[in-house]
């Protein structure tokens, strides 16, 4: 069920991206020979993007987890309970999932 789930997010965001370069295209006039250049420049982002985020996510997951600590020696055990579900709740609104 989870895959099915996030099949349809990335569906219904590869439909929402689709439909947002189609205005962006029509509002910008661009005819074929650009827009196929440009729907390339940002295809060639998106992998450099995608691939400096998995560079960059054990340093990125490591300061989490010092957080996680330090905030740890702060809060109660309750405090902390109620912050990490407060932190899902948002990751969820995000679209991130909560399970870490």
């Amino acid at each position: 069920m989870l895959a099915l789930n996030g099949y349809r997010a990335w569906a219904a965001r590869s439909r929402s991206q689709a439909d947002r370069f189609e205005q962006f295209a029509t509002r910008l006039q661009l005819n074929p020979d650009q827009k196929t250049k440009v729907q390339q420049i940002f295809g060639d982002t998106r992998q450099q993007l995608q691939t400096l985020r998995k560079e960059s996510e054990p340093r990125v997951n490591e300061i989490r987890q010092q957080t996680d600590q330090r905030l740890q020696q702060v809060l109660t055990p309750d405090q902390w309970q109620h912050f990490q579900q407060m932190r899902d709740e948002m990751r969820a609104r995000r679209g991130r999932g909560g399970a870490r």
